[in-house]
């Protein structure tokens, strides 16, 4: 699917959608109307657009695409990145220890999006009781993120800058399944606003 493709299909399915940059996570816009009022399809169509043709907002066909976070598509998310090869033995070990956490609660497995550095992106159904904060172990060291509103995360067939692809399936994601109540139990455990943490 080309990047409008993409954005008008998750328009379909009730998601609010930003241009981001061509190869970026960046927005393309100001986007705080998109976290109250999705999108018109009109919009998204001149988004996408050639950006030569002067029109206000016009970001070119290769700019990536952004699923707005929160009430307004109806879905919250949990953000976990895979070690990277400069970090810290304490970083591997804690987004490890964060991968072991989401395969026990059950979210590992449910629908997803494959990150371009081989993060995962878990879609849920909007709850509002998970806030934006970063989850993390005794040592201060982040096991994964939690967003909701006034947040976004680039939807899949985006690109970075090096080219890999943001891979998942939207029809899977746009079904929303209701993240685990264990999910819910651990933030609240250690309490749980930001930052929140758990050994």
């Amino acid at each position: 699917m080309t990047s409008l493709e993409t954005a008008l299909r998750l328009r379909e399915l009730g998601f609010s959608v930003i241009p981001l940059r061509p190869g970026s996570k960046q927005p393309a816009i100001a986007w705080s109307d998109m976290q109250r009022m999705a999108p018109a399809p009109a919009t998204i169509q001149l988004w996408y657009s050639d950006p030569e043709d002067s029109r206000s907002g016009a970001q070119g066909p290769n700019a990536n695409v952004g699923v707005v976070i929160g009430a307004i598509s109806d879905c919250i998310a949990i953000d976990w990145e895979a070690p990277f090869e400069n970090d810290t033995p304490d970083q591997i070990d804690a987004k490890t220890r964060g991968q072991n956490i989401l395969q026990r609660i059950g979210v590992w497995d449910r629908p997803h999006v494959v990150t371009g550095r081989g993060g995962r992106h878990f879609y849920g159904k909007f709850d509002p009781r998970l806030s934006n904060g970063t989850v993390r172990n005794a040592g201060g060291f982040p096991l994964f993120d939690t967003k909701t509103t006034g947040t976004q995360l680039v939807a899949p067939g985006s690109s970075t800058a090096t080219g890999a692809q943001y891979v998942g399936d939207i029809e899977e994601i746009a079904k929303r399944e209701p993240f685990p109540e264990a999910l819910f139990a651990l933030i609240a455990e250690q309490h749980g606003d930001n930052p929140q943490s758990t050994e």
